[in-house]
């Protein structure tokens, strides 16, 4: 009995010490597939609870006031839905200029990775946040960019030195615009953003820019206890470089493959292992809220998708995020917005809700409306979608817990029409 006791206090110990010190968990792609995420803008959740109401100029893209410890202050919001993983913005330092594009609140114009977004608070809170996530059992995915860093001027301009740790022109693409999504090496080697705010193309395809990458990633992960990533712009970076960068961090991770064609999408999600679902996204938008959209065309990319892509379970299944309109501005419709969100959660892959979609939030990319600051809703827990999600998180959780391998069963259709799926 002694020697019972003495292991069971050992592994109370590690288990205390783990929570203690944030440990990450080691969450492989077999345990994202149990999981559901909810996606967080940080700037645009919530504000600490004894901080005074922000000003927001959602229409102008400045900072609006959201921070690590707003995200803390509401965990029970988001567990109340049956979340179980949380997705938040990128956490290192941005372009700090006010410019006529905007601030960087979305947290994609980086500008020191080894440095944190002070506007979103402290070390010590972001700590503190994922600590709290932890405790309750879910997992954390940081938004991460690895395709360019930021800057506040025209592309002629730049100063390099202040871009840290890449701080030099020669690890940088030559100025173009990426203006021809059908050449890969235009996508890949050429300059997104504006003349305003260029984001500069970094040479990906170094071996010293990825030996930078998979030192900065690899740190970041343990420092912060990190359990999955959100690679933001993937398809804007050549495929090779992401088997090598995703095995240093030693997490799972998704890209961004923002292509309606599967064929294309899936050569990123087989080097990264997991895309969000853009091929599934086009036709399910199409099908719900289009009186043209057609059933068919949503059920021949679920058929296309399991033949041109590794693995549709673990990609991320998804109806609205921070780069597409909401779904309530197509139709306010609450059914329909409940149909669209139960397809994600009961189709294959990992189920993915952004912020507000269970308030069912409007708004549009020009300008970015839908990326209004979600404390305006008042966080209503009683409102029917948020109610429809808990129970869809609920129920989904059931079935993963009774039946053998359901989140590796690949969907099919056993019926449709030209409106219905079954």
């Amino acid at each position: 009995m002694r020697s019972f006791w003495s292991i069971g206090n050992i592994t109370l110990s590690l288990i205390a010490t783990a929570l203690y010190f944030g440990i990450a968990y080691a969450a492989d792609v077999d345990e994202w597939r149990t999981r559901s995420i909810y996606q967080v803008v940080t700037d645009r959740f919530a504000h600490a609870s004894n901080s005074p109401l922000p000003d927001c100029h959602v229409t102008l893209g400045f900072y609006c006031g959201g921070t690590w410890r707003g995200i803390q202050d509401k965990l029970d919001y988001i567990q109340g839905m049956g979340f179980d993983a949380i997705w938040i913005s990128p956490i290192v330092a941005q372009l700090p200029q006010q410019t006529g594009d905007g601030e960087s609140y979305t947290a994609y114009w980086q500008q020191n990775l080894y440095q944190l977004n002070s506007d979103f608070g402290t070390e010590n809170d972001l700590l503190d946040l994922v600590s709290d996530i932890h405790v309750r059992g879910m997992l954390v995915m940081l938004d991460i960019v690895v395709n360019h860093m930021a800057y506040s001027g025209a592309p002629d301009t730049i100063d390099y030195s202040i871009l840290q740790p890449f701080n030099d022109e020669k690890y940088y693409h030559s100025y173009c615009p990426v203006d021809d999504v059908t050449n890969s090496t235009n996508t890949e080697q050429c300059w997104l953003g504006s003349l305003t705010v260029p984001l500069a193309d970094l040479r990906t395809e170094d071996e010293v820019v990825q030996e930078m990458f998979a030192s900065w990633i690899k740190d970041t992960v343990q420092r912060f206890s990190i359990d999955g990533l959100r690679i933001d712009t993937a398809i804007n970076v050549q495929p090779d470089f992401f088997p090598g960068f995703v095995d240093a961090a030693g997490v799972f991770a998704t890209g961004e493959a923002l292509n309606g064609d599967n064929s294309i999408a899936c050569v990123w999600e087989e080097a990264i292992g997991s895309i969000l679902n853009y091929p599934i996204y086009f036709p399910l938008i199409r099908a719900f809220t289009d009186p043209g959209g057609s059933i068919n065309d949503l059920v021949e990319t679920i058929e296309s998708t399991k033949q041109n892509c590794h693995d549709a379970t673990a990609m991320g299944s998804f109806s609205e995020n921070h780069d597409v309109d909401r779904f309530a501005s197509y139709t306010s419709s609450l059914a329909l917005a409940a149909n669209v969100i139960t397809f994600n959660f009961l189709s294959d892959g990992i189920p993915i809700t952004y912020q507000g979609q269970e308030q069912h939030m409007s708004g549009v990319t020009s300008p970015y409306t839908n990326r209004a600051p979600l404390w305006g809703t008042g966080f209503d827990t009683s409102a029917t979608l948020y109610q429809h999600i808990a129970t869809l998180n609920k129920f989904r959780q059931h079935v993963i817990r009774t039946s053998h391998n359901y989140t590796l069963y690949n969907n099919f259709a056993i019926y449709q029409d030209y409106h219905t799926l079954g």
